[in-house]
């Protein structure tokens, strides 16, 4: 029985001794979102470049802003010249980086065409700071993901209220 006891007490004492698995111990008091300034303000259209310059809008939110909770995201992606990106794999994680970890939830996401995908749902849910990364991905072969090239990525930056 000690040894169960003692292996239950490991368990929940290891994820705060080992902070944020870097060395660093983990920020208990992340800012306030008031105070956070890592954020971005949600507009309509918030519009993200990513690296190899495909364009990725988010076009609504619903809540507006997002909230804490269940998000469904309408966005419209585009290639490099601007012609709408339709048919590609879309892989979102939404990470806290003050908490070191991610939501599980595994959204939908709904080609609606010409470039348009709704992501359903985006789980924001806890109060803090969220990055939301969206992996565009081509789809070469759509028997297996796994082969998906990655074409680009952005990241939405919210802090959501409790």
């Amino acid at each position: 029985m000690k040894s169960i006891n003692l292996f239950a007490l490991t368990f929940l004492l290891l994820p705060s001794a080992c902070g944020n698995g870097d060395g660093t111990p983990e920020d208990t008091n992340p800012p306030s979102c008031q105070e956070d300034t890592r954020d971005e303000a949600f507009v309509a259209g918030l519009s993200k470049t990513g690296e190899a310059s495909y364009l990725v809008a988010l076009m609504d939110s619903n809540p507006a802003p997002p909230a804490k909770g269940d998000n469904i995201w309408s966005m419209e992606l585009s290639d490099p010249d601007g012609n709408p990106l339709a048919g590609l794999d879309i892989d979102v994680s939404a990470y806290m980086p003050d908490h070191g970890h991610y939501s599980l939830a595994v959204p939908t996401i709904t080609d609606d065409g010409a470039g348009a995908y709704t992501i359903d749902p985006v789980n924001l849910f806890m109060p803090g700071y969220w990055e939301i990364t969206l992996h565009l991905l081509d789809p070469v072969d759509v028997d297996n993901p796994d082969d998906d090239i990655e074409l680009d990525a952005v990241v939405f930056k919210f802090c959501v209220e409790g």
